[in-house]
This record gives C-alpha cells, structure tokens and sequence, in this order.
C-alpha cells in the first residue's frame, strides 16, 4: 500500500517534503535542486542556517559576499558547506535535501511552492506537469510503504554499511540520519 500525498498542506510535515524531493529524483532521473533552483530565495535561507548553527559567521559572511545572485544550488551543493564532496555525496546529498525539507515544509507559501512543482506548474516539463499516474496523482506524491518504515539505523551505522545497503535505506532512515547529523559529519565520502 501507497501513502499519497493529496496536498500541499500534508507537506507542513518535513519527511513529506523530503519524500517528495527523493520520488522527484527517483522519478525523473535528474537533481531536484538542479531543475528548481529558484524554489527559494537563498539569502533568507542562509540566515535560517546560521540560526540554527548549521554555518558559521565565516560561511555566512562567504556566501553574504558573492558578487553574482546565489541560488540554493549555491548554497547546498557546493565547497561553503561541503569542502570536501562539494555536496555530491551519499550523506551530503541526505543533508542537503533534509534541511530544504526542514526549511521549506514551514511557510505554505514554500509548500505551495513544492507541491506545484511536482504537479501542474513543474518547470521543464512537458505541458508543465510532472508525472502521473492514472488518478492523476503526481508520481512524486505516491510513497511507498517500506520507504516509511525507520528501522532506527544511526550515523554510526551508516559509517560500516556496504554501499548497497545504504542506497537501499528508507527515506524515514535517511531523513532521520539527515537531521541528526552536522554538515560537517555529512562532508564525507563512504
């Protein structure tokens, strides 16, 4: 049995947004962050991150400095917060989609923002629709069950995993290792 998300109401619940991030990815093929670059203004989220104490006043004030417009791919896939894999490695990339959830399932204006962009407003797509299945749910909206189940695995789990195994986590694992674990501890390659 499925869990389908009906509305972008239901994504006030950051697993839900975090959900919908990896079924974006599954689905499609390509990088959620990539094809929705502008889903957020990046500055505001910067500032949410150094409140939170996720980045330091040095990578604040690094990020503050650019000279050209930074998106969120800036921010989250990039050497700031990840010197070592530049946000492109199996934990980083949990991080990264862990805080956007963390940060966008907050405002109904950035769930609405997510939701239509798995639905009927989703950029480079054709007529501007995501994929869907025959009830017309988007297939981003439709979480398998096992993908919910937390078998309660810790970082310290994940550290010995064949690689197999970790790309066979559930999202509820993932997501749960995502907000436990620092930016730094993330910036690693297993």
């Amino acid at each position: 049995m499925s869990y389908i998300i009906k509305s972008a109401d239901e994504l006030k619940d950051p697993f839900l947004c975090y959900c919908v991030f990896r079924k974006f990815i599954e689905e499609a093929g390509e990088d959620y962050i990539d094809y929705n670059e502008s889903i957020i203004n990046s500055i505001p989220f910067i500032f949410w991150l150094r409140g939170r104490n996720d980045i330091n006043n040095e990578q604040l004030e690094t990020f503050l400095s650019s000279q050209y417009k930074i998106c969120v791919q800036d921010v989250l896939k990039d050497d700031v917060l990840f010197p070592n894999t530049y946000g492109d490695s199996f934990l980083s990339d949990i991080k990264t989609y862990t805080l956007l959830a963390e940060y966008m399932c907050q405002l109904k204006e950035f769930r609405t923002r997510l939701w239509n962009s798995v639905n009927d407003e989703a950029t480079n797509f054709k007529n501007e629709s995501f994929y869907k299945d025959t009830n017309n749910n988007s297939l981003a909206c439709i979480i398998e069950e096992n993908e919910l189940n937390d078998t309660g695995y810790s970082y310290e789990d994940v550290l010995d995993m064949p690689m197999q195994k970790l790309y066979k986590l559930s999202y509820k694992n993932q997501f749960n290792i995502g907000k436990k674990m620092s930016i730094r501890d993330a910036d690693i390659e297993l």
